[in-house]
């Protein structure tokens, strides 16, 4: 086996163990997890803009998003899609639906007591919803808005 496909197949037995790890959560768990994601991404964005943190607790909280990310994630990038294809792995799933995805997003933004945080989700769920509306028409938002 190359070293290529060895690398494609242990990210695929990742998402694999990950899905089974998650399915066996409860919708409480897998809230509490999402929510921590989100706070520390919000976090360290709000301190590196200013400069309020160590060196040191940034590092660390960087480093505790990436690992709940990573060990949270059941997405599949469409780059790592295609290379699972290639071997012949069937990582395909029943996903949300695209209308609960916004609603959760929505609700997040409203629930949330930071006016500030509230236009970051909001603003992540417009990238993510032009970046649907791209790949499902070809066009980008502003040309089916008739913006450009």
């Amino acid at each position: 086996m190359d070293p290529r496909e060895k690398i494609i197949r242990e990210n695929f037995d990742h998402l694999m163990q990950t899905r089974a790890g998650m399915a066996g959560m409860t919708e409480k768990q897998l809230s509490a997890v999402q929510r921590a994601i989100k706070a520390i991404d919000v976090t360290l964005d709000y301190s590196v803009e200013m400069y309020d943190l160590r060196l040191s607790d940034l590092e660390r909280l960087h480093a505790a998003l990436f690992k709940l990310q990573h060990n949270f994630s059941i997405e599949v990038p469409k780059y790592q899609a295609e290379n699972f294809a290639e071997f012949g792995l069937d990582h395909e799933q029943k996903s949300e639906s695209k209308t609960l995805s916004v609603y959760r997003a929505v609700h997040e933004a409203l629930d949330t007591q930071c006016e500030d945080t509230s236009a970051k989700i909001l603003s992540r769920l417009l990238d993510e919803l032009a970046e649907n509306y791209k790949t499902e028409t070809g066009q980008t938002i502003g040309e089916g808005l008739g913006w450009a």
